[in-house]
């Protein structure tokens, strides 16, 4: 059986891909497939991927019309045969030649439902490490239990899951905040879980094609109903709650500071203020927020009653 699956959506990613197949290429550890969706691309992304199928004993390509990640994701699942899947973004690249048998090892002497590991967030002018957690933790297998009330960062590429644990249903359409919605989904079955402290990935977020650069301003009403869809549907409420917190004070803040109409801007905190619901339901929780999100907080609560009404 293949052990390890990289399905990789690709959206206009002609700069970015090559990169990222070069750093695949060089892993040491081969038993591996890789599965490119071309979510729609106009920039020539199909010239470099068919370049690359020559290059890879075990590549699958397949060609969609524009659907957004979240589809793409999917599909790549569905040409998947991997034991353990990892959905990485088409701009971003693996950190060193080693990563995949550092996760065969620990897969190996560990039967877990999903591995956690360090990612090298590149902003341009400088750069970060961070792992999946808001907390720091010693290398190890943990029950997923224990992080129930901790703040799980939603992206895909901090991850890798068993495929025994994926579900249809961990996917969405939506094109915004899908990573969540399956991250939250997923630890719903999910029963432990490695903790590696190794860097494997680096996300580059001063890609011009990243997601994290385009307009959330117009990714609000949909972003919203996605938190509360996937509040309502995962066992792991409080650790929502930070990204949930940390979302509303953003908008809310990104909102103020726009151009918009008045009118425009009114509907938009309305729908913000959805989220208050389940800001109210876990607000002893605010207690152990960062300083930063009760301050916001704080100040974006005041005068709400006149959206409220």
């Amino acid at each position: 059986m293949v052990r390890f699956s990289l399905i990789i959506p690709a959206y206009n990613s002609r700069k970015y891909l090559s990169k990222l197949l070069d750093s695949i290429l060089k892993q040491s550890f081969k038993n591996y497939e890789v599965i490119v969706v071309n979510d729609g691309s106009t920039d020539g992304t199909d010239s470099v991927v068919n370049k690359y199928k020559k290059c890879f004993e075990n590549m699958v390509v397949v060609n969609i019309d524009n659907s957004g990640p979240g589809v793409a994701r999917k599909i790549g699942f569905e040409h998947s045969s991997g034991e353990y899947l990892w959905f990485v973004d088409s701009d971003d690249f693996l950190y060193e030649d080693s990563a995949l048998s550092y996760f065969n090892e620990i897969i190996e002497k560990n039967k877990v439902d999903m591995v956690l590991f360090g990612v090298c967030i590149d902003y341009g002018d400088k750069k970060k490490v961070a792992n999946a957690l808001y907390r720091k933790m010693k290398e190890g297998v943990y029950a997923t239990k224990e992080i129930e009330d901790i703040n799980v960062r939603s992206a895909l590429w901090y991850k890798l899951f068993a495929r025994r644990k994926i579900k249809d249903s961990y996917f969405t359409s939506s094109r915004n905040l899908e990573d969540c919605y399956f991250t939250y989904r997923y630890l719903n079955d999910c029963k432990c879980f490695y903790f590696g402290n190794r860097v494997c990935y680096v996300a580059n977020r001063a890609s011009e094609n990243s997601l994290s650069k385009q307009n959330p301003l117009k990714k609000i009403v949909e972003s919203v109903d996605v938190l509360k869809s996937t509040y309502s549907a995962t066992k792991y409420k409080e650790s929502l709650f930070f990204t949930v917190a940390d979302y509303y004070t953003s908008m809310r803040r990104l909102i103020s500071r726009s151009n918009l109409s008045r009118k425009d801007k009114t509907n938009l905190i309305k729908k913000t203020l959805e989220l208050k619901e389940i800001i109210r339901e876990n607000h002893s929780l605010l207690l152990r927020a960062n300083l930063k999100i009760k301050l916001k907080y704080a100040y974006y609560s005041i005068g709400d009653y006149r959206y409220e009404k």
